[in-house]
């Protein structure tokens, strides 16, 4: 029986892709003078912020400042920042008979400024974030994480995102995964459990 709903965040409950991909764009612009597209970043999209610049070549002493500017990038465009259409329905209906958790490759910071400002926060218990683990998705190391906070057996957790990486962290220790598919795009990951809108998700948990 399931007990505790971990979330992801970006592409799951909130839609902040387009924010971050045009901040990284301009971030590569301005320190490397080289041009992406937007679709290219989006494989970006679902990793810590200094893991996606490593991956994409910047040099780990100039990680720091390029990422600073990134996410002063992303601020100026938090118009694009939206919450799925029916999510804080679906949170308030969980959140009565069920623990709520988050597990996200944000900063502590990200996670307080796109949450505190949508009044998503006080439905969760517990929130993983960047700076409580070591590894990240796909690792499994934060959902364990949130598993030994939240004092739960594995077999009574389910984990919903919307990534391969999320798909892959939960199935590296046989955790239940849902996939949800609210983003225009998302990673097809073939699994059992698929959620096409957040009514899906209450119907699932009889709520």
């Amino acid at each position: 029986m399931i007990k505790w709903i971990i979330f992801d965040i970006d592409g799951t409950l909130i839609e902040t892709a387009m924010s971050n991909m045009i901040g990284l764009r301009n971030a590569i612009k301005k320190f490397y003078n080289k041009e992406y597209e937007l679709e290219d970043l989006r494989k970006y999209m679902g990793i810590p912020g200094d893991e996606a610049l490593k991956d994409i070549g910047v040099k780990e002493e100039e990680i720091p400042k390029v990422w600073r500017y990134w996410e002063e990038e992303v601020d100026k465009y938090r118009h694009y920042n939206y919450v799925f259409n029916g999510v804080k329905e679906m949170l308030n209906k969980l959140n009565k008979k069920y623990s709520l958790a988050i597990v996200t490759s944000k900063t502590q910071n990200q996670l307080r400024s796109d949450f505190t400002e949508e009044g998503l926060l006080k439905y969760f218990k517990i929130w993983i974030c960047k700076e409580d683990t070591l590894s990240h998705k796909p690792n499994p190391e934060p959902l364990l994480k949130a598993l030994e906070k939240a004092n739960v057996d594995v077999n009574k957790a389910i984990y919903i995102g919307d990534a391969m990486v999320d798909y892959c962290a939960a199935k590296k220790i046989n955790m239940k995964f849902g996939h949800c598919r609210f983003a225009e795009k998302f990673d097809d990951v073939g699994n059992d459990i698929i959620f096409n809108t957040p009514r899906d998700i209450t119907n699932y948990f009889n709520v």
